[in-house]
C-alpha cells in the first residue's frame, strides 16, 4: 500500500513506437518495410537511398584501394607460409574493401560502387598469388638450369689458349655485371602481376583445384557486392496519427 499514490493521474499512451530508435511517435510516421518508423529516422533512411555523387564514388574508390592494398599484401603472407587457400580469408577481404568502399561514399551505395568493390576485391585476391608465381617461376628457372648443366658434367674442361694481347686489353679493368634498370623491373612485375590476375582462369585446365579457386574467389566478390548495394526498403509516408483519447 506504501507504493501506491491518488495526487497525480496517470495516463497511458497509445501513441506507437519507432521501430527503429524506440521512440514514441509524436504526430507524423513513416512505414519501412511494413514497419512503424518516426520521421527523424524516416529522413535518415532517405537520405542513405540516395545515387552518391562523382565525388563521393571516387573517394569510396581510394579508400577501396588503400584497403585492397592491405589485403593483398596480407593475404599473400598467409598464402605463401601456408600454401592454403580459405574460403572465409576471401569472404572477409571482400567485407573489409566493401565496407572500406560505403565508407568512402559516405555510407552510401549502388551500382557503381558495387562494381568498385567487385574489381578492387578481384584485384586483392588474385594479386596476393603474386608470391606464389615469383616463388614457382625461380623453381622452374633453377630447374632448367640444373638440367642443362647436367650433361656437360661428364664433359673434360679443355684448357683455352691464351689469345696475344688479351691479359694487356684486359688488365686493369673490372667487369661488373649491369642490374636491370628500374624500366625493366617494373615492366616484369606488370607481367607477374597481370599473369597473377588471369590465373585463376589461366589454370581451369588443371582440375578441380581451379574450380574451387574460383568459388573461393566468387565468395570474396559475393561479399563486396552486398556490402555496397543500396538500401532497397520500401519507405512510404509521410502518414499523421490520428488522435486518441488517453485512458486514465
Amino acid at each position: 500500500m506504501d507504493g501506491l499514490q491518488f495526487q497525480k493521474a496517470e495516463f497511458a499512451s497509445n501513441r506507437p513506437a519507432c521501430a527503429i530508435c524506440k521512440s514514441a511517435i509524436e504526430r507524423t510516421y513513416f512505414h519501412l518495410n511494413g514497419h512503424t518508423i518516426c520521421a527523424a529516422c524516416a529522413e535518415k533512411t532517405h537520405a542513405g537511398q540516395r545515387r552518391p555523387s562523382n565525388t563521393w564514388v571516387l573517394r569510396g574508390l581510394l579508400y577501396g584501394a588503400g584497403m585492397a592494398v592491405v589485403c593483398a599484401v596480407g593475404y599473400a603472407i598467409f598464402t605463401l607460409v601456408t600454401h592454403i587457400e580459405f574460403a572465409l580469408i576471401s569472404i572477409a577481404v571482400g567485407y573489409l574493401i566493401g565496407r572500406a568502399v560505403r565508407y568512402g561514399s559516405q555510407g552510401l551505395g549502388g551500382r557503381r560502387c558495387q562494381i568498385v568493390a567487385v574489381l578492387l576485391t578481384y584485384f586483392a585476391i588474385t594479386v596476393s598469388y603474386t608470391p606464389l608465381i615469383v616463388k614457382g617461376m625461380r623453381e622452374g628457372a633453377k630447374r632448367q638450369a640444373d638440367s642443362a648443366k647436367a650433361p656437360e658434367t661428364g664433359k673434360s674442361a679443355q684448357p683455352l689458349t691464351p689469345v696475344p694481347g688479351a691479359a694487356n686489353a684486359t688488365s686493369g679493368v673490372s667487369v661488373q655485371p649491369r642490374s636491370p634498370g628500374a624500366l625493366l623491373i617494373l615492366l616484369g612485375l606488370g607481367v607477374i602481376i597481370t599473369l597473377a590476375i588471369a590465373a585463376p582462369f589461366l589454370a581451369l585446365s588443371s582440375g578441380v583445384g581451379a574450380i574451387i579457386s574460383l568459388l573461393i574467389i566468387f565468395f570474396g566478390l559475393q561479399q563486396a557486392w552486398r556490402q555496397t548495394a543500396r538500401d532497397s526498403r520500401l519507405l512510404m509516408g509521410p502518414y499523421e496519427l490520428e488522435e486518441t483519447t488517453p485512458v486514465a
